[in-house]
């Protein structure tokens, strides 16, 4: 199919990129992940297992030495 340039299109290609690059997120799926993460995970915190098992503390850990490890 081929078609005449629509007046929007220079617009619409400027927007796009400004995007890409200061938003990150013009992919649909990326905004639908970042909305999961924000609404049911943003509480939890990644830890590596290597640096806790690293640590000079015996496990398990009481929970007030793992909060202070986490953070």
């Amino acid at each position: 199919v081929i078609s005449a340039p629509v007046p929007w299109s220079l617009s619409y290609k400027e927007a796009r990129l400004w995007q890409s690059q200061h938003l990150f997120v013009t992919c649909p799926i990326m905004v639908q992940m970042q909305d999961f993460w924000n609404e049911r995970l943003s509480c939890l915190r990644f830890v590596k297992l290597e640096n806790l098992k690293s640590t000079t503390w015996s496990l398990p850990l009481p929970p007030s030495e793992f909060e202070q490890f986490v953070q």
